[in-house]
Formats: C-alpha cells, structure tokens, sequence
C-alpha cells in the first residue's frame, strides 16, 4: 500500500510541475505595475494600437495615432520610428493620443513605428495615400521600393504573443503522465498477485 502511496504522490507531483512549466514566462517591467494593493498579478501591461494613420494637413506629412495601455500607470507613450537605412527616431512623453509630424529623417514610404508603454508595439505605417494628399495637383508619386503593406490595415494593433512554445513541454508531460501511470497499475497488478 505505501507504494501505490508513493507511486500516486510522484505522479501528483510530476502532473504538477508539468503544468507549471508549461505556463509562460513572464518579465518584470519596470513601468508595469500592480494596479491594486490586493490580490493581482504585477508586470503585465497590454498595449493596444487602435489608430495609427498618416495624414496630410497644410502639405506637412503627419501620423495621428491613439493607444490604450492596460496593466501600467503611464500616461504617456514613447514613438520609435525605425530607420533602416539609418538613426531610429525616438519621440518621448506623447500623450495617448494625438498627432505627430513625420521625421525629417525617417523615409516616406512604409515604415515600423514602435509605440512603447511598459512594453512596445510594432505597428508599420504607409505615408503614400497621405503623401498623395501632400502633393500638389497634377503631381505623381513615386515609390523607391514597392510595399504590400499599409496603414494600420495589415497589423491587427494587438501585442504579439511572446510567451513560451508550452506545447513540446505539454506533450511530454502527458507522455510522462501516461508512462506513469502504466507503472503505477503494473505495480498495482504485481503487488495483488503477491499477496494472492
């Protein structure tokens, strides 16, 4: 009896720690904090791009964005626009929402914006139907590189997954589950038979 206790106390604790390292990994954000006192997980911030579009007001080439932030106290937003010929461009302190004039030095095609609060976003931005605004009538724009992307229309404006691949783990742990108990009823079996 005490090893069928035994073998049932192993087969717990293996079940157990199978499901906890399958769990994702979780960082610590500086900028991430609990938002209550009570019970609650702290460092996780969720951030969400719901607008991210170039405009064109008075011939100056500008992006208008809004972004929500959930799990963080910030209350404003870093831009980052990604150079990849070049320097990144990094605006600080921006509010949630508002409106930006497009760098000088970033190009005028589709470009990555990072919008960071606790964690960042990636959201890529196309300037040309603005820039086709910009110009004056009887211009044409002209492309350097071709892009299938667009503004806002091809990011879902949500976080990316960034958590553990649980599934080599969960899949292992139901092999070693299964396996252990296979052994437990073989021990089982024997130890009836031992007694008969």
């Amino acid at each position: 009896m005490r090893h069928l206790a035994r073998s049932l106390a192993a087969l717990t604790l293996g079940t157990a720690s199978v499901f906890v390292a399958g769990l994702p990994a979780s960082a610590q954000d500086e900028a991430c904090t609990e938002q209550d006192t009570g019970y609650g997980a702290s460092g996780v911030c969720v951030v969400e791009v719901l607008q991210a579009d170039p405009i064109c007001p008075a011939g100056v080439l500008q992006l208008t964005y809004q972004v929500t932030a959930e799990g963080t106290e910030a209350t404003t937003v870093d831009l980052r626009w990604i150079n990849p010929g070049g320097t990144d461009v990094v605006q600080t302190g921006q509010p949630f929402s508002g409106t930006v004039d497009w760098p000088a030095s970033i190009p005028t095609r589709a470009t990555d914006v990072e919008f960071r609060v606790g964690t960042e976003l990636a959201v890529n931005v196309d300037p040309k139907v603005a820039l086709a605004k910009c110009l004056p009538s009887g211009s044409k724009v002209l492309s350097v590189s071709d892009t299938t992307s667009s503004a806002s229309t091809g990011s879902s404006g949500v976080l990316a997954f960034t958590g553990s691949e649980a599934l080599p783990f969960a899949v292992a742990g139901g092999g070693l589950l299964l396996a252990g108990t296979a052994l437990v009823l073989v021990r089982s079996a024997r130890a009836r038979r031992a007694v008969q």
